[in-house]
């Protein structure tokens, strides 16, 4: 497989024969495992699914402090790249592709990116996608989002199932009921989560408590999710639907006028 960006890297992890790929494409190194663990978790010792992850970004501008304030933006390349190729030993991942663009280039939509992209999912054929989604609030993830859908837009999707928006930076509780998906994040807790997460060092001691941010999003989703209903999980992460303009039957801008005015909707229709 050959890349526009001469930087990219690509890793063989588990081999599974036979099995559903499936596909995490995110922003930053650590951003598959904390918007996708649902089915990292559920492809975890599954001979069946097999996870490939995406990075598109190098990781250079990550927040940092403590043993990692004095570290240059190689340095950090080089801290997130360790960690990363960590989280796939632990997540038995079946491949990972470090493409190594720039925050800039990925907020702007890097025609070689999205091309990289395009080279990636004809590859694999996966059945199902995650992605991020048009409702986060980083700058670079919707960078990712935008450089994803458009790949996403220029190829025949017919291999693939469901393409799903992940949160990461803003939740997605508050999409009406119909709007999203929810995924269980309560599998392997103590074998694959807590592994996983702390494989990112450099992102939780350098200033981010993401391992209990997570857990408590997550337990707040189960439990707040319908008030009409018991908890049928403990732990929940929401996404949202994007398959309808992955296959070019509505736009990106359709889809998000229609959720946020059937939010509008139900927001107003309930203070009459």
């Amino acid at each position: 497989m050959e890349f526009k960006n001469k930087l990219a890297k690509y890793f063989k992890g588990v081999d599974k024969k036979d099995c559903e790929n499936v596909l995490i494409i995110g922003a930053h190194p650590d951003d598959a495992e904390f918007m996708a663990y649902q089915i990292i978790s559920l492809a975890y010792k599954n001979e069946k699914i097999g996870v490939h992850v995406v990075v598109l970004t190098d990781g250079a501008n990550s927040p940092r402090s403590g043993s990692y304030s004095s570290y240059t933006g190689e340095m950090m390349i080089g801290a997130r790249l360790e960690e990363q190729l960590n989280a796939m030993k632990v997540g038995e991942y079946s491949s990972l592709f470090m493409l190594n663009y720039t925050s800039s280039e990925i907020k702007n939509v890097d025609e070689r990116a999205k091309d990289d992209l395009i080279t990636i999912i004809k590859t694999l054929k996966p059945t199902s996608i995650y992605m991020h989604n048009p409702f986060d609030k980083h700058p670079t993830h919707l960078g990712a989002l935008k450089t994803t859908m458009s790949a996403l837009r220029s190829i025949d999707l017919s291999f693939v199932n469901k393409v799903f928006g992940c949160e990461v930076w803003q939740s997605l509780e508050w999409l009406n009921l119909e709007d999203k998906v929810s995924g269980d994040t309560s599998l392997y807790h103590e074998e694959l989560f807590i592994p996983l997460v702390n494989c990112f060092v450099s992102q939780i001691k350098g200033g981010k408590n993401y391992d209990q941010a997570l857990i408590g999003r997550w337990k707040a989703n189960a439990t707040f999710h319908d008030s009409h209903s018991v908890d049928l999980f403990s732990h929940i992460s929401f996404m949202c639907d994007l398959t309808n303009v992955a296959k070019k039957e509505i736009t990106l801008d359709e889809y998000v006028k229609n959720i946020i005015n059937r939010f509008n909707n139900k927001i107003i229709e309930g203070i009459k």
